[in-house]
């Protein structure tokens, strides 16, 4: 990560100079007052404005823009959450203490049941009637809150299902008599033999005293390849212990160690789910989500492992997701996933991959929820061995508000009829989170229509009552002067604004040696000069990878507006491979009726490397493509050159593949 480097705006109002000589450097930002529809998206979406495992208090949720919240049930009952405001109590410290959730929150996330708990059928013989009976009386307690309810089926199955310890793999669960290496596995609760899993190995595991109840997450601290008699470092855990059978140990308490058979599943090719975890989830979901379906159909759920889909090369969509969303997708209205760290262009390009898989065969335009999301790498995940609060704290800080503004003014500039919840893990924290928030608060309302001339370069815009917010980020290294025009809706025009970003501040800390100056980040706020009537121009400078927030007050009345609708058609083709020196094509057809009245078109390519040495045709036709950058990538189009069924062919001169993740075709109409 890059620190944010915001530089001195300069306004031009009711001005259309460009200082000479840097006219061809400028890049060129337009705010129209057309209303956005795309794919039926009108709308900034709430849910994106979230946070996870945060204490939270009324004042922090308004002075953030809190719009979301998802929370972790290890038990969940048949009786809904609802959002309908917190309660304050003080507790023998002398500390408030706030519980319940606002009243203002727009999204609550109810996710059921943990990583570390095992499936259902680990522990009830009865599971499906459960789960059934759990959906059912969900489904119509919900239809009585007058609200929407969203549910996340289990969080992080990919996870400690299959490690840290294997939860759904330990012999707890299964009959160890005669166990031995390569041989089957039969659950305790129901007798079956579980295809593909046979005992490996016998590790140590933590139990709790008295109970004698194994302690799942216990388990996982315990390294697996410890030897009998060898003093260990506990995982995501301080301290050690001494690997005997039998001894108590200290881990977040008393702890009974037991030596005990541990499976494998033989599909299995990582450390996440392989196949046996894949139909532990499968079987459960269609139980509990059919039973919620029938019950009240308006509760939306999401299915999903919490993990990158293109982990691996795409082996999790291949070996996980695909399997899911082919089982499950009548009782599905979302995936859900976690995003850490990395390119989050790569996150939006696996939800191109999703949805134009679920579109093409099932007819169903999924929505994404992630649950999960931090500027830094999950420290649960194996091979991660640093906390995600170490470093300098205002690099920290600097880097978790920048993740998170290149995540979500991507995901809003390119796909803001997909991406429909995002959640800040422990976002109070890091310090950077918290300006994120603060400076895209402003973004609400009815979506507008924007272009860039720069495809780095990217804009999303919006307007709520008399205010209209526009929100920048430059997804080059280098610094980038740009010149926007503001185009209110017809009877509006701008009277003033403000821009907001960050800025480096100083504050005094008890340190080692005594007292010490700690600089920390701010969120900074520029007023903007007052105008009248008439075009609006402001000329400003982007820091490289960083982003910025305009926010303009507005005034008169709005007339009629026109709305930019956009829908898109998919090819049923995804993760095409383009090999070196070779051609695909890939086919995508058009509906006649809004073929006959497209005012306007483009061509989108989710490509896995920047283009330069593609070549594309579509229908015959050369279609040029930019050469510097890679994942989602639109081209404008004459509507003219598209039939009812386009034929897109593309070239690769390089000696390296590029995979085509997706392709699709874009058409407004009025």
């Amino acid at each position: 990560m890059h620190l944010l480097r915001m530089m001195m705006l300069i306004t031009a109002w009711n001005c259309s100079l460009v200082i000479a000589g840097e006219a061809e450097n400028t890049a060129t930002i337009v705010v129209t007052g057309d209303e956005l529809s795309v794919n039926g998206q009108t709308e900034i979406p709430r849910g994106l404005f979230g946070v996870h495992n945060m204490p939270l208090s009324e004042e922090i949720v308004a002075d953030w823009g809190i719009d979301s919240i998802r929370t972790i049930n290890n038990g969940p009952g048949t009786k809904p959450l609802v959002a309908s405001g917190m309660v304050a109590r003080t507790n023998e410290q002398g500390k408030t203490i706030w519980s319940g959730f606002p009243a203002s929150t727009k999204v609550l996330v109810e996710c059921f049941w943990d990583r570390f708990q095992p499936a259902a059928q680990m522990t009830r013989p009865d599971w499906k009637n459960y789960l059934t009976a759990l959906g059912r009386g969900y489904g119509e307690q919900a239809a009585t809150t007058g609200k929407t309810h969203y549910i996340e089926f289990w969080n992080e199955p990919y996870l400690n299902w299959a490690t840290k310890p294997g939860v759904n793999l330990l012999g707890y669960y299964y009959d160890q008599t005669d166990a031995a290496p390569g041989k089957p596995m039969r659950l305790k609760t129901t007798g079956e033999i579980i295809p593909d899993l046979v005992w490996d190995r016998q590790v140590y595991v933590a139990l709790k005293p008295k109970s004698l109840v194994l302690d799942q997450w216990a388990s996982g601290t315990i390294p697996q390849d410890g030897k009998d008699g060898e003093t260990v470092k506990l995982r995501a855990f301080p301290g050690s212990i001494t690997l005997v059978d039998g001894a108590t140990v200290e881990i977040a308490g008393p702890r009974i160690l037991r030596k005990m058979w541990i499976g494998k599943d033989l599909t299995q090719k990582n450390y996440w789910s392989g196949a046996v975890n894949l139909r532990f989830y499968i079987d459960m979901y269609k139980a509990f989500a059919a039973a919620v379906k029938e019950a009240n159909p308006q509760v939306q759920l999401a299915a999903g492992w919490g993990f990158n889909l293109f982990n691996d090369n795409w082996g999790c969509w291949e070996s996980l997701v695909r399997p899911t969303i082919d089982a499950v997708h009548p009782w599905m209205d979302a995936l859900h996933e976690h995003h850490y760290g990395g390119d989050t262009r790569m996150v939006a390009a696996s939800y191109e991959v999703a949805y134009a898989y679920t579109l093409s065969r099932y007819g169903k335009r999924l929505k994404f929820w992630n649950t999960e999301a931090g500027g830094h790498l999950d420290p649960e995940q194996p091979g991660v061995s640093k906390p995600a609060n170490e470093g300098d704290p205002l690099l920290r800080a600097t880097a978790a508000m920048t993740y998170m503004l290149r995540d979500i003014i991507h995901m809003l500039a390119f796909l803001p009829d997909k991406a429909f919840a995002r959640a800040a893990h422990h976002p109070q924290e890091n310090g950077g989170d918290e300006i994120a928030f603060r400076m895209l608060k402003p973004l609400r309302g009815t979506l507008l229509a924007t272009s860039s001339s720069d495809p780095r370069l990217w804009s999303v815009a919006s307007r709520e009552g008399n205010r209209l917010c526009v929100a920048l980020f430059n997804d080059r290294r280098e610094t980038r002067r740009l010149r926007m025009e503001i185009k209110p809706p017809a009877g509006l025009h701008v009277t003033a604004g403000r821009r907001l970003g960050s800025r480096t501040a100083i504050r005094q800390v008890t340190g080692p040696t005594g007292i010490i100056d700690q600089p920390y980040l701010q969120l900074s706020e520029e007023r903007l000069g007052d105008v009248g009537p008439g075009p609006c121009f402001v000329d400003l400078e982007l820091g490289g990878t960083s982003g910025t927030v305009l926010d303009f007050e507005l005034a008169g009345t709005a007339s009629t507006t026109s709305v930019r609708r956009w829908t898109q058609q998919v090819s049923s083709d995804v993760l095409q491979v383009v090999p070196a020196k070779g051609t695909i094509t890939s086919t995508i057809t058009l509906p006649a009726a809004e073929l006959a009245v497209a005012q306007d078109a483009r061509l989108r390519l989710v490509l896995s490397h920047a283009p330069g040495s593609l070549q594309c045709r579509l229908n015959g036709r050369p279609v040029a493509l930019p050469g510097d950058t890679s994942w989602i990538i639109d081209m404008p189009l004459d509507p003219k050159t598209l039939r009812a069924a386009n034929t897109v062919e593309l070239s690769n001169s390089s000696d390296q593949p590029i995979t085509l993740a997706s392709c699709s075709l874009w058409l407004q109409t009025p």
